[in-house]
């Protein structure tokens, strides 16, 4: 049992402590190739929270992690089977309601830990203000992209060589790479939508067979391993840091 983990708690330990930050992890349900479970955005999502929390604690972060939310946005994934899609304003109506909840017991400083590309809270940010309170949002697969070619050999958009390789070393069991598919997708007709600077929603079902973007064939858990300890090292280190840091003047900005 952690004792920085709300369903581990009981009324009695969470009495006898003052919470600095609190972390909300969230991921989606939906398919990833055909060699990776529909669970993989929230299994590896609590993984990486609640590890980065265990490294925090033991450096002196007061931190609360609460249980972790298994559904995400995935209308564009809504014609594969049983993709579970909870529309981005729900999921903002329902994170408000968290954040309401934890600010009435008087924490101020609160993490949304997101494990899903498909999930969009800056504009959700955005609605918060103006508050007392600091809340901000980690994307987990993005916070040690500057090493990601040091460790992969290829681009992952989704069930790729990245997060095939990150669910070999945290849940081999359920990762059969026998199964899945090479990852292709097509490419758009339009020329600014491949290059980046048009954007649309990509209709997933239209873009790939497998729902897979991205080769899963070069993973393995050495590679899992490495990518995670980075990036479960500096979301630790950033923890103790907002635990630390008083919320006053400028605040986050340097007076």
């Amino acid at each position: 049992m952690h004792k920085f983990e709300l369903k581990s708690l009981t009324q009695k330990d969470i009495k006898s402590k003052s919470i600095e930050v609190a972390v909300i992890p969230i991921g989606a349900t939906e398919p990833h190739n055909f060699h990776l479970p529909y669970g993989t955005d929230f299994i590896h999502t609590e993984h990486i929270a609640k590890e980065s929390c265990k490294i925090a604690t033991a450096k002196g972060a007061n931190i609360l992690l609460l249980p972790t939310i298994p559904y995400g946005v995935d209308a564009n994934m809504l014609n594969f089977p049983f993709a579970i899609n909870v529309y981005q304003k729900h999921l903002n109506i329902f994170l408000k309601d968290i954040i309401d909840s934890l600010a009435n017991n008087n924490v101020k400083k609160i993490v949304i830990f997101n494990g899903h590309g498909g999930n969009d809270f800056k504009p959700f940010l955005r609605d918060l203000m103006p508050t007392d309170l600091f809340v901000s949002v980690i994307d987990w697969w993005k916070v040690a992209l500057d090493e990601y070619d040091n460790i992969f050999e290829y681009k992952d958009d989704h069930a790729g060589e990245m997060e095939t390789s990150v669910m070999l070393k945290i849940s081999p069991e359920l990762v059969n790479i026998k199964d899945a598919k090479d990852g292709h997708f097509r490419k758009s007709i339009f020329d600014g939508i491949n290059k980046g600077w048009v954007v649309i929603a990509r209709q997933w079902d239209k873009l790939t067979m497998s729902s897979g973007v991205g080769y899963p064939f070069k993973a393995s858990p050495e590679k899992g391993e490495k990518y995670l300890k980075l990036t479960i090292d500096r979301i630790a280190d950033y923890f103790v840091e907002l635990s630390k840091t008083e919320i006053k003047g400028n605040f986050p900005f340097i007076d």
